[in-house]
């Protein structure tokens, strides 16, 4: 068995949140990359900047499963999709993806924006906590703890998206790969961030709340 790729569940969690939870400011676009594969091709480029998030793939009519069908790489100015195995020529390619602004990041809630940057999401780690489980130690449980934080002006607006994450989370507590589950855990208080400039000029605070989810078991092991 091998180690885990930590990056790679970092992205699982970006991208999971990217794709369903909706911006309350509407930033961002969608749009679709529609192709016909060759014989036995397996790397499908989107040349488009700035892409967000792969929503998914579908060949012939046939939903792929992330992880164990298809792969994803995402760049500045494009996106590669690597299938497992080779597609037929003439199959169909569809591939939805979200591009240009977002509301969601992987780091800490930041001083230095503006108040259009609102609502604001960030993913960051928590801790990390790792016990052999094996005879031979030859197998590891990795234990993640992962925080959503949400930062904007109105605390019931934050509030509500938490509720989202949380519902979403609860709804698809095995749907990934990278990772056999996630769990909420709990949602702190309401804390003052920061004070910004609003469109009319005027001084206002910024409050965040933070979400803590459990990823519980990762599997590290060595042959």
């Amino acid at each position: 068995m091998a180690q885990s790729d930590l990056a790679a569940i970092n992205d699982e969690l970006l991208y999971a949140l990217r794709n369903n939870i909706t911006d309350p400011e509407g930033r961002g676009s969608a749009a679709t990359y529609s192709g016909t594969a060759t014989e036995g091709q397996t790397v499908i480029t989107i040349s488009v900047a700035a892409i967000k998030a792969i929503t998914s793939v579908t060949i012939a009519g046939t939903l792929k499963t992330y992880g164990t069908d298809y792969s994803v790489s995402i760049g500045t100015t494009s996106a590669t999709v690597t299938m497992a195995s080779g597609m037929t020529a003439g199959q169909s390619i569809s591939i939805p993806y979200r591009y240009g602004a977002t509301w969601i990041y992987p780091d800490l809630s930041r001083t230095d924006i503006t108040f259009g940057s609102f609502p604001r999401m960030s993913v960051t780690d928590v801790s990390s906590v790792m016990d052999e489980i094996s005879l031979g130690a030859t197998m590891t449980r990795h234990s993640l703890m992962k925080a959503i934080t949400v930062c904007d002006l109105n605390p019931k607006k934050v509030s509500d998206i938490l509720t989202a994450v949380k519902n979403y989370f609860l709804s698809n507590k095995k749907g990934f790969y990278n990772f056999n589950l996630v769990v909420p855990v709990g949602i702190g208080p309401v804390l003052t961030f920061n004070t910004v400039i609003n469109d009319k000029g005027k001084y206002v605070e910024t409050v965040q709340q933070t979400l803590t989810v459990h990823i519980p078991f990762v599997w590290e092991g060595i042959s």
